[in-house]
């Protein structure tokens, strides 16, 4: 049967299904983001042109998406275009949720957003919420193998005069060579994480924490105005 040939009873059946649909689920989010940010898809149902040609194809690759979400376990069965109305509407709220996110919601202060080769690759705005998990269990790992915790910025106990190898907000060059490694996936980024950990050695802990007990020394000779004075922190600390 066309869609010409549906009664308009048949269409208001089917639009009513369609508003009914529960909200999609994190698990179905993952899911549809792993799908349409396969290059093959996603080349096509991002592309802003408009035309006969373009929208057969865009229809034809919603069609492949559906197939291959409703291919895994515990998630709903969608057709192409709910998918592709959950899809516009995952992107909308990111774009709204991105825009309110302030720099404390990362577990790493000094990244504003999501690093833009990630985004650029997978429009991984996405990804916002996953991104800080991953983080979090990265530091965990860290913490597990090397015994070094890695504490919020704003934590940095910047009256004290020392403070344990193993308590510190340091490792200021790994963070800088982890998230100027280029992630194309979910478990890219986890990969890219074990890659760098497995870098860690004691000399780099220890170096780094020398470093930072030296600066730490200069905030407090400086009674906290270190973010003032910056500039002369660092041509002393040279």
């Amino acid at each position: 049967m066309s869609p010409s040939d549906k009664s308009d009873t048949d269409q208001e059946f089917e639009t009513h299904v369609r508003s009914k649909l529960p909200p999609i689920t994190p698990h179905e989010k993952e899911i549809l983001l792993q799908v349409v940010s396969k290059p093959e898809i996603k080349s096509i149902v991002e592309n802003k042109e408009i035309n006969r040609v373009w929208t057969a194809q865009k229809t034809e690759a919603w069609q492949k998406v559906s197939l291959e979400f409703c291919s895994h376990l515990n998630v709903t069965q969608m057709s192409g275009d709910q998918l592709k109305k959950a899809w516009e509407n995952l992107k909308g709220r990111a774009k709204k949720q991105v825009s309110k996110t302030k720099r404390s919601h990362y577990f790493f202060r000094w990244i504003k957003v999501i690093p833009y080769k990630m985004r650029c690759k997978l429009g991984l705005d996405l990804l916002e919420d996953e991104i800080v998990y991953k983080i979090d269990d990265y530091a965990k790992e860290v913490k597990k193998l090397h015994w070094i915790s890695t504490i919020k910025k704003s934590d940095i106990p910047v009256n004290l005069h020392d403070a344990s190898s193993f308590d510190f907000f340091g490792f200021g060059q790994h963070k800088r060579r982890l998230f100027q490694r280029n992630f194309c996936s979910f478990d890219g980024v986890w990969k890219t994480m074990i890659t760098e950990l497995s870098k860690i050695d004691q000399n780099l802990a220890t170096k780094t924490f020398s470093s930072w007990k030296r600066r730490l020394r200069l905030i407090v000779e400086k009674d906290g105005r270190h973010i003032k004075n910056i500039k002369q922190i660092h041509k002393n600390f040279r």
